[in-house]
């Protein structure tokens, strides 16, 4: 565990014991709609059968920044916190995802949607060389049957789609159409 898992995990923790485990879908604040990979910290969005914490950091220097997201899910009435990834395929999770920067021009970007009972993740990489945007779309849910050998929560593939990039756009514009579409 790097140092900087540690003192994320060591802050989810203290935030989990300040304010006690989830109880129910009912007794939990409404998140915010949409959570972006700039709302850096912690957010705890009330699922059904317990409450997915998030946090989002950044790690930057004089030429580069990059923003973390990782994800957490507790279930009701127990107070062990349990890594949610993201299945890139059958045999592949990412238990941590990154957005990359070159300068000041963002290469990838996520967010969060919450819509009814759901949960979407939405990325948007762009290949600077390819001149193109490739959106991902993940489903947060129960892994059940599908991934049996795996975590038992997971954000699982949805959609993938490639768009062509036209001068205006930036990886923030498509993402925000991205978001509009699944509201």
């Amino acid at each position: 565990m790097t140092i900087r898992r540690y003192a994320l995990t060591c802050l989810l923790l203290l935030s989990v014991a300040a304010t006690g485990p989830a109880t129910s879908l009912a007794g939990v604040t409404a998140p915010p709609p949409v959570i972006r990979t700039t709302d850096q910290g912690l957010h705890h969005i009330g699922v059904a059968g317990g409450q997915l914490t998030v946090v989002i950091g950044t790690y930057q220097n004089t030429q580069v920044y990059k923003r973390s997201l990782s994800a957490y899910f507790q279930r009701n009435g127990e107070s062990k916190l349990n890594l949610v990834p993201i299945v890139e395929s059958e045999v592949d999770y990412t238990t941590e995802w990154f957005n990359l920067s070159r300068g000041e021009t963002t290469l990838a970007d996520a967010a969060l949607v919450s819509k009814g009972s759901s949960v979407n993740l939405i990325i948007v990489d762009r290949s600077p060389e390819k001149n193109v945007f490739t959106v991902k779309r993940y489903l947060f849910r129960e892994a059940g049957n599908d991934y049996p050998d795996g975590p038992g929560m997971l954000f699982v593939p949805q959609s993938s789609k490639t768009l062509s990039s036209k001068k205006s756009d930036s990886v923030e514009s498509v993402l925000k159409r991205e978001i509009a579409s699944v509201r």
